[in-house]
């Protein structure tokens, strides 16, 4: 039985991924998880940054780019909807962080919003992720860091990479969309 790190490994290595921008990073606690970001990238610091300051609402008169909407720059996948509200809260500096799960808005509402909101960060669940790119609301088109959040462990000891539901959605899309990317260098992949 593989460990679910080997299981990433072995997923990213079979589309030659391995050593294309994965990177491996420990830490449980999601506060971490920008300070990861920022030390493993430097350069991702600026990219991260709103167009307006943290916590201000942008403008009403100006329309956001067409581009920017439902095309987030960095995807932090989590393990549960829980885990990803937690997520959320530590990443408060870099509002608009779009919330890319199941529990807080049905499908159709949540299609709308993403196609509709701009934001740099977007956190969610593998099988959420899914339905909206199949939807077409969110491309992938400007992620250059996807974060799988895969040292967090429930309280049955399991991590992202573990849990038998979300470990298929999770090989979608890494086989599908992450390891093209990959393989193009337009996309990283972060273990935390």
């Amino acid at each position: 039985m593989l460990s679910g790190v080997s299981l990433a490994l072995c997923l990213m290595s079979h589309q030659r991924c391995v050593g294309v921008g994965v990177t491996f990073v420990v830490g449980r606690d999601p506060v971490q998880l920008l300070d990861a970001i920022t030390t493993t990238f430097p350069g991702e610091a600026s990219m991260l940054s709103c167009t307006s300051k943290p916590g201000k609402k942008p403008r009403k008169n100006k329309p956001p780019p067409a581009d920017t909407l439902g095309a987030p720059r960095v995807l932090v996948l989590c393990m549960s909807a829980i885990r990803a509200v937690d997520v959320i809260r530590s990443l408060h500096a870099l509002n608009p962080v779009g919330k890319l799960f199941g529990k807080h808005k049905q499908l159709g509402s949540q299609i709308e919003y993403v196609k509709s909101t701009p934001f740099n960060v977007a956190v969610g669940t593998p099988a959420r992720v899914l339905k909206l790119l199949s939807e077409r609301a969110l491309r992938l088109d400007r992620v250059q860091l996807c974060v799988l959040d895969a040292t967090y462990v429930d309280a049955k000891q399991r991590t992202l990479l573990e849990q038998p539901e979300t470990l298929q959605s999770l090989r979608t899309f890494l086989t599908e969309h992450a390891a093209p990317r990959c393989r193009a260098h337009s996309m990283r992949v972060l273990l935390h």
